[in-house]
């Protein structure tokens, strides 16, 4: 059997362990409860019905180019808290089931629930910001440890330029941008010590793909795939040890889609099957719906990229593009492509967020305010790439440096 083909049937066995491991997860935390549970997600609805379905942050008297982006998405929020705190009949069942909302594997349970046990929903939100910092904080020294100050720069802009100081404020805009990061801050520790082998990048990123699975809603879930990819490749390409970027990126873009989609596909079987009605027909019908694909549903892809793209044009996106912009017209002029499958594999992944919007193009317009972020990918992909271009050896504004 070719070693190809034996690396994607682990992915896959790894994918059937974490399905079994996520269904295991969520019908424990549905056998359990508690009146300080309860009381907690009764307290926490109180709290996001007061704020409002669709609340904006700090931007109230902007214009919408500004206020849109910082609008938080309480609605997604209540349902999240209604199935945390559900009093579960058949552990099992309901865990499936998730109160007719089966078409999602509603992961952040396992977590929320144990959490609503022992603090309130503000508490919570100040865990969430404590983390994102922390988070954030290891990946701008790891930034500027492997690549210099300024990519540690220009994450901190994107950030900005996303509005980034709301994803804490909600469970649903947090979750992938803690898995991306983390798997990010992962590569960036371990991917410089020493060459890493194509089993381990694969099983890694089916592992970042059924997790993302397993607790988003349809956020943001490219960045856990993209981000990550970034800095393996860039580091790679630092250390001249990867021969085929292009392979390295298609091999780990057929293993995040794997643990992905197939994780998520289990889900609609195992619930077809011990549940009372069909899983399988809605999410169908749902996944044609998020790519207005259903008779009478009218949805423009490229309206779809420019409303996206059009909220990070406000004064400081467009500023940063354009400086990206003229760093990469100057490292082309003065660099040179030492390796034209790394350029080409970069320049893939940066138009990435735009393919995702026209293929999911009703879902990204309906929800533009928060899918918007998954340009984190382009806005921190330009510059590496740009800065990737400069002879390492005879450049000083280049970020790879001797160490």
């Amino acid at each position: 059997m070719p070693q190809a083909l034996k690396n994607y049937l682990l992915c896959i066995a790894l994918t059937l362990l974490l399905c079994g491991l996520f269904l295991g997860l969520l019908t424990l935390s549905y056998s359990y409860g508690g009146e300080t549970l309860y009381r907690n997600t009764r307290a926490a609805l109180e709290t996001i019905q007061k704020e409002g379905d669709y609340p904006i942050y700090f931007f109230e008297a902007f214009p919408e180019r500004y206020r849109l982006p910082a609008q938080g998405d309480n609605y997604s929020d209540s349902v999240i808290l209604e199935r945390a705190g559900f009093r579960a009949q058949n552990a099992l069942l309901d865990a499936l089931d998730m109160q007719k909302y089966a078409r999602y594997w509603h992961g952040y349970v396992a977590l929320l629930r144990p959490l609503l046990c022992l603090m309130s929903y503000e508490n919570i939100r100040l865990l969430m910001m404590a983390l994102f910092s922390l988070l954030c904080g290891v990946s701008l020294l790891q930034l500027y440890r492997q690549f210099g100050s300024l990519l540690a720069l220009c994450f901190g802009l994107s950030l900005m330029i996303l509005q980034g100081f709301i994803i804490p404020s909600s469970p649903q805009y947090f979750v992938c941008f803690a898995i991306a990061l983390a798997a990010m801050n992962l590569v960036l520790c371990y991917a410089p010590k020493k060459t890493l082998h194509t089993r381990s990048v694969l099983l890694f990123f089916t592992l970042i793909g059924a997790l993302t699975s397993f607790l988003d809603l349809l956020t943001v879930p490219l960045i856990t795939f993209g981000l990550p990819l970034l800095m393996l490749l860039a580091i790679e390409a630092k250390a001249q040890r990867q021969s085929s970027p292009l392979l390295r990126g298609t091999q780990a873009a057929l293993a995040w889609l794997i643990g992905f989609g197939l994780n998520w596909a289990l889900k609609w079987v195992l619930a077809s099957s011990l549940l009372e009605y069909d899983v399988l027909t809605e999410a169908k019908a749902q996944a044609l719906f998020r790519m207005a694909q259903q008779e009478g549903l009218g949805s423009s892809q490229i309206g779809a990229v420019v409303i996206n793209l059009n909220n990070l044009l406000h004064f400081v996106g467009i500023g940063y593009l354009a400086f990206c912009l003229l760093l990469l017209i100057l490292a082309l002029i003065r660099g040179k492509i030492r390796s034209k499958a790394f350029f080409l594999t970069h320049c893939l992944l940066l138009i990435a967020p735009y393919v995702w919007f026209a293929v999911l193009s009703n879902h990204s317009q309906i929800h533009a305010w928060f899918t918007f972020r998954t340009q984190i990918i382009t806005l921190l992909g330009l510059p590496l790439l740009a800065l990737s271009l400069v002879d390492f050896q005879q450049e000083q504004l280049c970020i790879w440096k001797k160490r």
